[in-house]
């Protein structure tokens, strides 16, 4: 619904339109990015002939989609009124994945308190389930991930018994990437939880895995 309409009735929307306006605003940036995604391949394909030109043309294409993701990004607004339930969000996406887990032998193990967050309900679900699966994707068959939510301030833990980050890497897995989809991803992360005036960071565990904290401001 327009927001000129909104305020002629005098109606205050809902969080669940709010939230399903937001995501086709999503969907039609992404949709737009895809477009230009594909204008791409089909410029290297007519230029293949003059490597220098191709370079130079995907190098500024590059730099737009990057841009195009960063306007994206911060479009996210950051006032908001109503706390969502995290941990009805977790349960659900734990449910959800439990499938993927069980397929691959790897046990969940969940902690969760009782805890809400004022978040954009989009950018939280799709963080909570990149961390969960990133590390079902590098825990070993047979292991245990560990899912844990406690309060005060709010701290969603992911741990995993994978090989963990080396010690030299931890500092830059958060870091735009030019060639890493994964921490690509992890980029992504980092700056919607600061957004919302939360953070993101990593350690290793001792002995074995990674240990990924999502912090939120409540």
């Amino acid at each position: 619904m327009p927001e000129e309409t909104q305020k002629d009735s005098g109606e205050e929307e809902t969080p669940q339109a709010r939230a399903i306006r937001l995501e086709a605003h999503r969907l039609d940036i992404q949709s737009r990015v895809e477009s230009i995604r594909t204008g791409i391949e089909e410029v290297r394909l007519e230029i293949a002939e003059n490597m220098q030109m191709a370079e130079h043309c995907v190098t500024a294409f590059d730099q737009t989609l990057r841009q195009i993701g960063d306007q994206l990004i911060a479009s996210i607004p950051t006032d908001f009124s109503h706390p969502l339930p995290l941990t009805e969000v977790l349960s659900y996406l734990l449910d959800d994945i439990k499938e993927l887990a069980e397929s691959r032998e790897i046990q969940i193990e969940t902690f969760l308190t009782d805890q809400k967050v004022v978040f954009e309900s989009w950018a939280l679900i799709w963080i909570v389930e990149y961390v969960i699966t990133n590390a079902l994707a590098h825990a070993p068959a047979g292991s245990t991930i560990q899912v844990i939510l406690l309060g005060d301030p709010v701290r969603l833990t992911i741990n995993d018994q994978g090989p963990g980050v080396a010690t030299e890497a931890l500092e830059t897995i958060f870091v735009q990437p030019s060639d890493s989809e994964k921490t690509e991803s992890l980029f992504q992360v980092r700056r919607l939880m600061e957004l919302q005036g939360g953070r993101a960071y990593a350690k290793n565990r001792e002995g074995v895995g990674l240990s990924m904290t999502l912090e939120f401001k409540r």
